[in-house]
């Protein structure tokens, strides 16, 4: 049975259709710039530093051609692109799976007056009004606790399940961010990947000699590879904000859900050891 709070198959797909879009537009708009502003340098290090763009007097230098010294448009920034475009597009399903969650929260399915209590008979009025949000994480919550307290007969055994039942939502929460936190790890690696290779094609250019070419090279390469890094990082900071913001929704979701099962149903529900007492 698929887990209506995790992201299928077709999530990513659609992620990294849609980043492979982002990443066309990034390199396009800054090569664009680059090539109508080509005589400002700020429009010139845009290109260089998010795209590793090589203009030679005005033209592209495209990987693999003559004279080439970059690896545009195949640069590993294009890459960072990629996958900051993934990961922000998980993010927008995330938050489309905690909406739904928050609105069965809003919806006012138990009582909630200080003087309501939960009996037997009422079972099945409080069933009635779960039924429109099936699979929501408080309506599980509420079920569990229900059926608990029908096989028991105790309400402390019902806000045992609650409270067991809460912790593996929120062991849930962390596997389902997995591959949303790998993306945010692999951005600084890449910025990383992206300097050592500036660097190396840098250091190819100690081996030419007897002519005013190699210092212009190693300095444009070094450049490059720093800036590589750069971008990966501020991206990379960007993108653990927006994952700590929607993983801090998610988890008081679950936290909100637990109190008010706890609050609203468990403390209301008819104790037959109240009798013996």
């Amino acid at each position: 049975m698929t887990n209506p709070r995790s992201l299928l198959t077709r999530h990513y797909v659609h992620a990294a259709l849609i980043g492979v879009l982002f990443t066309a537009v990034i390199v396009t708009v800054c090569t664009l710039c680059a090539v109508i502003f080509s005589n400002h340098g700020a429009a010139r290090w845009i290109g260089k530093a998010l795209c590793d763009l090589n203009l030679q007097n005005g033209r592209i230098v495209w990987v693999f051609s003559a004279g080439s010294s970059n690896l545009y448009p195949l640069s590993v920034q294009a890459i960072t692109f990629l996958a900051f475009g993934m990961a922000c597009v998980l993010l927008f399903y995330r938050r489309g799976i905690y909406r739904r969650e928050e609105s069965a929260l809003m919806a006012q399915l138990l009582p909630e007056d200080e003087r309501s209590l939960i009996q037997p008979a009422d079972f099945a009025t409080v069933r009635e009004a779960l039924a429109p949000y099936k699979q929501r994480l408080l309506v599980v919550l509420i079920e569990r606790a229900l059926q608990q307290y029908q096989t028991t007969l105790s309400t402390a055994e019902a806000a045992t399940i609650v409270n067991a039942s809460a912790d593996v939502f929120r062991d849930e929460l962390d596997s389902n961010y997995a591959v949303i936190k790998y993306l945010a790890w692999a951005i600084p690696a890449l910025g990383f990947v992206g300097t050592v290779l500036g660097i190396g094609r840098a250091l190819t250019g100690f081996g030419d000699t007897g002519s005013d070419l190699p210092m212009a090279f190693i300095t444009s390469n070094l450049s490059t590879a720093f800036d590589t890094t750069f971008v990966a990082l501020m991206l990379s900071l960007l993108l653990m904000l927006l994952i700590a913001i929607c993983q801090a929704r998610e988890e008081a979701v679950v936290t909100y859900s637990q109190n008010y099962c706890l609050a609203n149903l468990v403390n209301r529900l008819f104790n037959p050891e109240n009798l013996t007492r």
